[in-house]
């Protein structure tokens, strides 16, 4: 099989003369993963599978400078690294599915991005208008354990945690090709190590209907004393609905809908001396076609 998937990534645009214009203005990260991967049956008890990832990175960020009005610095690049995934499914009876996966983290190094300042005419020869950098941003692994058990033909509950290994991504950091005291940014995220618990539910009406409804609290890897503004990550409960639809044989049209309550907190940026309280709501609906030959 081959999955597309972006499994990290945001974008935010904040007004231009907000409070924290000096650490972001506005920002976008994408990380788009193609996973292709085996699997094999080994009996009608355990199956296992394995891949590799490749994972496409792009990045496209703006803020303010404190030397005069309209003032600003500009960072833009894309890179690309590699990965693999593992894992393994027990069936042990008819109902009962464990399933078992890691994904190793890949390290995104991005070389000669470009790097565009507007500053006064007085600084010009000091910080050059256009400029290389290089940074390093840390996807984290993810080990991931589910359970699910089919209480009837109709009715199937599943539990999963997932274990997100952010504790990697220690800091920030850019360096300029032209340098100088000016130049040059090191920024400490100190992110920890997250659980996140998952619970769902799958009801069978008939051949042509399924309804789905699920849970989870995924809990902020960020540091309190260190919660920069460019990537707003809280505490999280999430919920979820979706229903199938089978109008004719093989065919099946599924429907989603995902909302995620960011909870309210105070946070601090220690390193500017910036802090302020955070809230967010995000809304997903999807939709899907599949059809089994």
């Amino acid at each position: 099989g081959l999955g597309v998937y972006t499994p990290f990534g945001s974008s935010a645009k904040w007004d231009d003369d907000w409070a924290g214009r000096y650490l972001i203005q506005s920002i976008s990260l994408q990380a788009i993963y193609f996973q292709p991967t085996i699997g094999y049956k080994i009996n009608d008890i355990i199956s296992i599978g394995a891949g590799f990832v490749y994972a496409y990175g792009k990045v496209d960020l703006k803020k303010a400078i404190p030397y005069n009005e309209g003032s600003y610095a500009e960072l833009s690049g894309t890179t690309g690294n590699i990965g693999y995934n593992v894992g393994v499914m027990v069936r042990p009876t008819e109902k009962l599915s464990i399933g078992i996966d890691y994904r190793s983290k890949i390290i995104m190094k991005m070389e000669g991005g470009d790097a565009t300042f507007k500053v006064p005419a007085s600084l010009s020869t000091t910080i050059p208008e256009e400029n290389k950098f290089d940074a390093e941003l840390p996807m984290p692994a993810n080990l991931d354990v589910g359970i699910s058990y089919a209480f009837s033909e109709k009715f199937t509950l599943a539990v999963e945690m997932n274990y997100v290994m952010w504790s990697v991504y220690e800091d920030l950091t850019f360096t300029f090709e032209e340098q100088n005291e000016l130049l040059g940014s090191v920024n400490p995220r100190k992110y920890k190590d997250t659980f996140i618990g998952r619970i769902g539910g799958q009801y069978t009406l008939n051949d042509m209907f399924a309804f789905r409804a699920g849970l989870y609290y995924d809990p902020s890897p960020t540091d309190d004393d260190y919660f920069n503004p460019e990537t707003v990550s809280l505490n999280t409960v999430a919920w979820t609905l979706g229903m199938s639809i089978a109008p004719v044989k093989n065919l099946s049209i599924d429907l989603s809908y995902l909302q995620l309550h960011g909870l309210e907190t105070e946070k601090q940026y220690e390193p500017a001396n910036f802090g302020g309280t955070y809230k967010v709501v995000t809304a997903i609906p999807g939709i899907g076609l599949s059809y089994n030959f």
